[in-house]
């Protein structure tokens, strides 16, 4: 089956999914090297990230798709918080394009990654092949052609922790805000760092570890039956 119109919008993704950097082969955009072809997101998944992921969804398939509509987060999470003027639709308002995503199931956050993957080495194959530029000037582009350099998903329990003894996480941690209900913002992004501002779910499903603006309790488990205000994600990567 062709995916030209997926190729095509790939060209014109935002810069927040590639962190201002060219996609290469030797490592994936906006991560940091844990160990041996394993990388790990210097930061949680903003809410610039999701925005560029449901604009690209209505783009292909339609504000009215299922497709698009099941990739919106859950925003009566905030319903229950007392939220001023400035804090209104936490999501789309620009003051907090950099605060970590929240609302967002486990499943959610899993068929993120899959995009993610797709769209990074789309990009990767379009950089590196001089034959992908006549593909899609021709409208001729097998996605089975596609070549899978790198996979995100979820890190395990085990994964995370490891994450957090890497010294350039921890550096960026100790200079940042923390994410609060204060409209004050830090001239740097408030979403650095793996604790305090959101706990971070893992691969096992209802399972997220990490503080968040709620606790103090940095490393422990933290349950969860659906999408909450103080949970988000950060991608991990292998290298295939």
């Amino acid at each position: 089956m062709k995916k030209t119109i997926t190729i095509l919008s790939s060209i014109i993704v935002l810069s927040s999914l590639v962190s201002m950097e060219p996609p290469k082969a030797d490592r994936p955009p906006g991560t940091i090297e844990v160990s041996s072809d394993f990388f790990a997101d210097i930061s949680e998944v903003s809410n610039i990230d999701w925005l560029e992921y449901t604009l690209w969804t209505e783009r292909i398939y339609g504000k009215e798709s299922n497709e698009y509509k099941l990739t919106l987060p859950d925003e009566t999470v905030w319903e229950k918080e007392s939220l001023d003027a400035n804090q209104q639709n936490y999501f789309r308002n620009p003051r907090y394009s950099d605060y970590p995503v929240v609302g967002i199931s486990y499943e959610q956050a899993k068929q993120y990654c899959k995009w993610r993957s797709d769209r990074v080495n789309e990009l990767i194959w379009i950089n590196e092949s001089e034959k992908a530029f006549d593909d899609i000037k021709n409208f001729d582009y097998n996605y089975d052609e596609l070549p899978k350099v790198f996979q995100f998903r979820l890190p395990s329990q085990e994964e995370w922790m490891k994450i957090t003894k890497n010294k350039h996480v921890k550096n960026i941690d100790k200079e940042t805000n923390h994410l609060t209900y204060s409209t004050k913002r830090s001239k740097k992004k408030a979403f650095y760092g793996l604790n305090s501002n959101v706990s971070e779910m893992t691969s096992e499903k209802g399972i997220a570890m990490g503080g968040n603006w709620k606790t103090t309790d940095n490393y422990n488990e933290l349950e969860y039956e659906s999408a909450i205000n103080t949970i988000g994600f950060r991608c991990v990567c292998d290298k295939k």
